[in-house]
């Protein structure tokens, strides 16, 4: 056995036998590969020392050899040539973890404090340059009044050319070359219905865009509704009186379908009624 390789005993034995790899294979549940592996002494194709030791028991026993020469054999051919560990290695040569000092995490945290506070700098500057804008004068269409609005710098001289043209066609518009007091301040218009028929008259009235009434205004009864915009449907308009910020409404201005009169009221209606007369 000495002058012998433990791949040439196994392999010699098992064909003096008459057994196959398959044979083996299925008696001892060895796979094949590692049953051919021993044969031709290639343990470095096993999964670890551990299991070609314990392989080569069991193939021993089932070929009838002692399988304590064959794993001695073993050991002093492959584990001795093969066994290098690290820890029995000399200090000078083993490779050492190389460790971070401990000001290393010190050292990174203050670099991110320091670039949020760069950040935070710089971020202020560009929003105090975008701070510096102008206040100028526009002036309102609807309410005729003037405000202070904040503007951007690169719209200025637009808006001022702007709020001038408007300035000038309100102007322009008005016969005495200005509104009147009452005009310029009106935000809202009333609208008062009062039943003048002992039938009563149907009416549905919108107050900007939102329903407040729908129902039967009798004889002597009335009701006041202010708004931006107001819109009205009559069912018996002869049987109802109509004031608009006091004054009355020509019933003649309403629009008949299928029985119903219908108008819309609004401020700009109510303002260009007062500029007609």
């Amino acid at each position: 056995m000495q002058n012998e390789s433990i791949g040439s005993i196994l392999y010699e034995t098992r064909i003096r036998l008459g057994k196959s790899v398959k044979e083996v294979e299925l008696d001892t549940k060895i796979r094949a590969k590692y049953i051919d592996a021993m044969e031709h002494d290639d343990f470095m194709s096993l999964p670890g020392s551990v299991y070609a030791q314990g392989f080569l028991k069991v193939y021993a026993n089932y070929l009838g050899l002692d399988p304590a020469p064959l794993v001695q054999l073993y050991k002093s051919t492959y584990l001795e040539r093969n066994n290098y560990d690290m820890r029995k290695m000399p200090p000078k040569i083993r490779v050492k973890k190389k460790k971070r000092p401990r000001w290393f995490k010190l050292a990174v945290a203050l670099g991110v404090i320091a670039s949020i506070f760069v950040g935070l700098i710089v971020w202020g500057a560009v929003v105090q340059n975008m701070a510096k804008d102008r206040k100028i004068i526009v002036q309102n269409v609807k309410t005729r009044k003037t405000k202070p609005t904040v503007v951007a710098s690169a719209t200025t001289s637009t808006t001022e050319k702007r709020a001038q043209e408007q300035s000038s066609t309100n102007e322009s518009s008005s016969p005495s070359g200005h509104r009147t007091d009452e005009n310029s301040n009106l935000q809202q218009i009333k609208l008062k219905l009062t039943g003048t028929d002992g039938t009563g008259s149907w009416v549905r009235v919108t107050v900007d865009e939102e329903k407040k009434f729908e129902g039967l205004i009798s004889d002597g009864t009335s009701r006041t509704f202010e708004g931006k915009s107001i819109s009205i449907r009559v069912g018996n308009i002869a049987g109802l009186e109509i004031l608009l910020n006091g004054k009355k409404v020509n019933k003649d201005d309403f629009e008949i379908t299928n029985g119903i009169a219908s108008k819309n009221f609004s401020v700009f209606s109510a303002e260009s009624s007062n500029g007609q007369r």
